[in-house]
């Protein structure tokens, strides 16, 4: 009898285990911002100026938020703006300038956005 209920609480143990690490193995997936989806493989991710990051040529699957259908980012790790917005975008430099922006330079001569002033 001993030798039973030893078993039977081996096995309630070892069941148990097995769904504690069947828990930890389970992956969680990140919170995707505002318009975009996860995906657990993606090759590269479309921007207003072209593909983001070298990965596209080198075809090596990532992990990630991408911009949902119908959205594409300005430039790599900004947020996802309507294709219409990129399409109306303005290249400044190496950035790109949304709707309501206009194209500066600094000293040196690099390109960046600055709010358009009205009036």
């Amino acid at each position: 009898m001993v030798h039973l209920i030893t078993l039977t609480v081996f096995i309630a143990i070892f069941a148990a285990s097995q769904a504690f690490l069947e828990f930890l193995e389970t992956p969680t997936i990140p919170k995707c911002g505002k318009n975009e989806r996860y995906s657990s493989c993606y090759y590269c991710e479309k921007t207003c100026g072209g593909p983001s990051n070298k990965k596209c040529r080198e075809r090596k699957c990532q992990k990630g938020c991408l911009c949902s259908m119908g959205y594409t980012r300005l430039e790599k790790s900004s947020p996802c703006v309507t294709n219409q917005e990129c399409f109306l975008s303005r290249k400044c430099g190496s950035v790109f300038c949304k709707i309501g922006t206009v194209c500066a330079h600094d000293v040196g001569g690099y390109g960046y956005c600055k709010p358009a002033i009205l009036g």
